[in-house]
């Protein structure tokens, strides 16, 4: 059997895997419990946790972003880290069959994933592979010219590190800020951010059990608190009505349901309405789903909803993992900000 016919079966079965043991479970009483190994990855100074989710004992993901006042400085940037279970023996045995690393076929799987919900090209320069301790360290870049959360793009850095347990993935996302920077994208990747990236992820080690651990996985103090004193149990509503209203091509309705202050990923609001209309106007039936809807309390009067978001037309399937952050206007939830990332 050639290499590349057993990497082919090896995707097959590791992204069987992989999908399996993404993380399912939300928890959001005031402290996650996380136990064993981890990855302890520092995110760049100033930034804190927005997201929180997953099993004590197994997957798990938490979401890292700039605070309000440091946002625009780091581009809407955003940084994601998945704990994910090893694949069965067989599996892991197949891989080192293939002389590749469990590292590396979770970054391919990853890319793999980046390819079918980037609607524009995806730019992908060479990977990089390094050791983690006893084991493999791989990274990848890439840039999508076109997303469902950004006309002008997203720019991304991957990078898996196997543990001794388990296997993590860690996502940077930034956005490019106008046209210039989304050209420039396509030739090289912004210094700044790869940086800081590339020092998160060289610098990052295991830790739990006999070696302590310097990043705390826990809420923002008083989130708790704030949950529980939030009605948020309009939230869900308001999303699939959100989701209707873009399934009706109803473009009022769909716009309506965005706050006075929404800002779009990219551009101005202005131009982001009207692309919104010219691809709500094309003509044919869409469908938009939502699926594992979660909603928890953003800050002291807001929320926030992830959800798996499928697009379907006649010719178009879309899927992503998507977040809407939500604020009231009188007794509505409306949107103020959303995003996508690659469905997990």
């Amino acid at each position: 059997m050639t290499r590349h016919l057993q990497l082919s079966i090896v995707a097959v079965t590791f992204a069987a895997a992989l999908t399996c043991g993404a993380p399912a479970v939300a928890r959001e009483d005031g402290a996650f419990p996380v136990q064993g190994e981890r990855l302890d990855l520092e995110p760049p100074a100033g930034w804190v946790l927005t997201e929180l989710r997953g099993e004590a004992q197994g997957s798990y993901v938490v979401r890292y972003e700039p605070d309000a006042t440091q946002r625009a400085a780091w581009k809407n940037a955003y940084v994601t880290i998945e704990r994910l279970r090893y694949p069965d023996k067989a599996t892991l045995e197949s891989i080192r069959a293939a002389n590749a690393t469990v590292a590396g076929q979770v970054v391919s799987f990853t890319m793999e994933q980046m390819k079918r919900n980037c609607s524009a090209g995806l730019t992908l320069p060479p990977r990089m592979t390094a050791p983690f301790g006893k084991r493999s360290r791989s990274v990848q870049a890439a840039f999508c010219s076109t997303t469902p959360g950004s006309a002008l793009g997203e720019s991304l850095l991957v990078a898996a590190l196997e543990g001794e347990e388990y296997v993590y993935r860690v996502h940077f996302v930034w956005l490019p800020q106008n046209e210039q920077e989304r050209e420039e994208a396509t030739r090289k990747m912004d210094e700044r951010m790869g940086s800081a990236f590339m020092n998160a992820v060289s610098t990052a080690r295991l830790c739990g059990g006999a070696v302590p651990c310097t990043t705390v996985i826990a809420p923002p103090r008083g989130a708790a608190a704030v949950a529980a004193a939030t009605d948020l149990s309009g939230v869900a509503p308001a999303v699939q009505a959100w989701a209707s209203a873009w399934s009706a091509k109803d473009l009022q309705r769909y716009l309506d349901f965005y706050a006075a202050s929404f800002q779009p990923p990219s551009g101005s609001l202005a131009a982001w309405k009207s692309q919104r209309a010219a691809r709500i106007a094309k003509p044919g039936a869409i469908s938009i789903t939502v699926e594992a809807l979660q909603v928890r309390a953003d800050g002291a009067d807001g929320a926030q909803a992830t959800f798996r978001q499928t697009y379907r037309s006649s010719d178009y399937v879309d899927v992503t993992q998507k977040t809407l952050r939500l604020v009231r206007e009188g007794q509505a939830w409306k949107i103020r900000a959303e995003g996508a990332s690659p469905a997990r």
